[in-house]
């Protein structure tokens, strides 16, 4: 092989270490030795059993102990496939004859068991492994176990691995395989070459491989019984997806590392193939019917996909329920991406849509770290849609629509003939809502004011033109938006007396409070509320011998006060929460007449 330059990995400061230690190596090695580094020479393929100690030569950069193993091949053994196991936490890197860096590995006890070596220095070459300890406590026995390489096959086994070597004209190399029973299969890839693509095709199946770190590819699929094929393209790697399994598509949810491999340079790769044959009633993917309730395994973090097809537009729910871990759901297609952590008070999830024809891949997916193992139910309801769906236009006074966000805000024209009080209500199974009004000099929002995660928004309205915006705080899928008008019961008001019945609307300004006063001629029961789409609303009352306050008595972030009242005259002041808040409040005073005592 032929190195024109070191290899600068992700993470370079990982291989520092690594690289001190061959620099202390170098000061020691043998007079006249040819190598960069003087170090026990094997024959690639052959298992080696080591240890640090303190006799060990120090890195001085760490302190921690070291050790350098020379693996050479033969013409008989171009290859070599090694599993490291060691009871601490070592640095693991590989380098060539002329001292390149080629690629390096960690392995820690801890969070893993082993590393795979995948070696190929050229026949009569040679490749020098490196271990070092990641601390001056880091030492004990080590071992590099060979392992089996199979042959190049014209036909892949459900369990197996096997070494092959990219066409000389880069065609594809592709490998049939047959599933008799529904099978987990999963395929991982280490690629000397770090080129190759890999995807697997075949009945309801088209998958390709995830990118993982520097030269690992991994694919989980759930097999009906069939034919397929696994085709490994070389020049279509796909990027790296993450590099520390920190983030994901949906919910941040945390995911495990990659899977640590040591992989040499060359036109050579690694397949393993590992699968699982499902318990009787299992099914971890293949189509969905509707009214359909079955049984499914978690066994990946990347979760068990299904496909759904839809003649005609319909109402479609989906719910995925489990006793072994938290759930998450998603269903994407044509211009839809819908997802949903947790549905109601557990941790299930449930999507809820209107969906036009097409072809859908439904998600069950754990919001839990991996290791992922768990049985769960994955129901779909599919229902004929005869509605009105609307995504945007004209919605009128005293009407209701039904509309589906994907990504992106719907906005809606409502226009105002009359002063009028308006209630303006945003519900939604699938998502978490939020709804704006603006227009006129108003510029109202709510996040949960309809109670759970739905919006509302009442407010007094002049003449005019407004526009509703349907937003989302997290998640897509289907809503209801409805808009009740009726003609001002109140007026405009942001002091002076209240007396039982009134409703009126104050303008509060930042800083500022509104004050009312409230006479009574004989004790009673008496109902202050006050709410508003723009301020988290506080009220206090002070009167004979009383100091009543509060926040959050009424819906959301609205405020009530409902108390039994001696005779006398009240003030009562309404404000924001923060001190800072703006915008229009509604006041409502009620008073039960039945029980007033003179």
């Amino acid at each position: 092989m032929t190195h024109s330059a070191p290899r600068l990995l992700n993470g370079t400061a990982r291989w520092l270490p690594a690289l001190t230690a061959l620099a202390v190596a170098s000061g020691c090695a043998t007079t006249g030795s040819d190598r960069f580094v003087d170090a026990p020479q094997l024959v690639s393929g052959e298992g080696l059993q080591s240890e640090l100690n303190t006799a060990s030569p120090a890195n001085l950069n760490n302190g921690a102990r070291y050790s350098a193993h020379w693996f050479c091949a033969t013409d008989a053994e171009p290859r070599a496939f090694y599993r490291f196991q060691a009871p601490f936490a070592a640095e693991l890197t590989l380098f060539n004859e002329q001292g390149w860096l080629i690629d390096q590995a960690s392995v820690d006890p801890a969070t893993s068991e082993s590393v795979n070596i995948l070696m190929g220095p050229d026949a009569g070459q040679c490749s020098l492994l490196v271990v070092n300890g990641v601390s001056d406590e880091a030492y004990g026995p080590y071992r590099l176990i060979d392992q089996p390489i199979a042959g190049r096959s014209d036909t892949l086994s459900a369990d197996q691995s096997l070494v092959g070597s990219l066409a000389s004209d880069n065609s594809p190399t592709r490998y049939p395989l047959s599933i008799d029973s529904p099978t987990q299969i999963s395929f991982t890839l280490n690629d000397a070459s770090r080129s190759l693509g890999m995807l697997l095709t075949g009945p309801a199946v088209n998958t390709e491989a995830t990118a993982c770190g520097d030269s690992t590819l991994t694919l989980d699929a759930y097999l009906e019984p069939g034919e397929y094929e696994l085709v490994l393209q070389p020049g279509r790697r796909p990027t790296s997806e993450f590099e520390t399994y920190s983030e994901y598509d949906y919910y941040d949810a945390e995911l495990p590392l990659c899977a640590d491999a040591l992989v040499d340079e060359g036109q050579f790769y690694q397949l393993d193939t590992a699968s699982t044959t499902l318990p009787d009633g299992i099914r971890n993917g293949g189509l969905l019917d509707a009214g359909e309730t079955l049984t499914g395994l978690m066994l990946s973090a990347e979760g068990n996909r299904y496909t759904l097809e839809l003649e005609h537009p319909s109402e479609v729910v989906v719910s995925l329920a489990s006793e072994d871990f938290d759930t998450m759901l998603s269903i994407t297609g044509d211009d839809v991406q819908l997802d949903n952590d947790d549905y109601g008070a557990g941790t299930d999830s449930q999507l809820s849509s209107i969906l036009m024809p097409g072809t859908y891949t439904v998600t069950a997916l754990s919001y839990d770290s991996y290791p992922v193992d768990g049985i769960y139910t994955l129901n779909t309801q599919v229902t004929p849609f005869e509605g009105d769906l609307r995504n945007s236009g004209i919605i009128a006074p005293n009407s209701s629509l039904i509309g589906m966000r994907a990504d992106y805000d719907n906005d809606y024209s409502l226009t105002i003939e009359e002063p009028s009080e308006v209630s303006i209500a945003l519900n939604s199974a699938s998502f978490d809502t939020t709804l704006a009004l603006s227009g006129n000099g108003v510029n109202f929002s709510d996040d949960d004011g309809g109670g759970d995660t739905n919006s509302l928004i009442t407010t007094l309205l002049q003449p005019g033109t407004y526009t509703l915006t349907v937003g989302a705080y997290s998640g897509n899928g289907l809503y209801d938006l409805t808009v009740n008008s009726s003609a001002v019961e109140g007026e405009m008001m942001n002091s002076g007396d209240l007396r039982a019945g009134d409703i009126v609307y104050g303008d509060l300004e930042a800083g500022s409070s509104l004050t009312y006063t409230i006479r009574l001629d004989a004790a009673r029961t008496v109902t202050i509320d006050a709410s508003s789409s723009a301020v988290d609303t506080l009220i206090s009352l002070v009167g004979p011998g009383l100091s009543l306050e509060n926040d959050d008595g009424g819906d959301g972030t609205n405020s009530r006060l409902e108390e039994y009242l001696p005779a006398g005259t009240y003030t009562l002041d309404v404000r924001g929460y923060s001190g800072s808040e703006s915008g229009q409040i509604r006041v409502e005073v009620q008073m039960d007449l039945s029980d007033a005592q003179s």
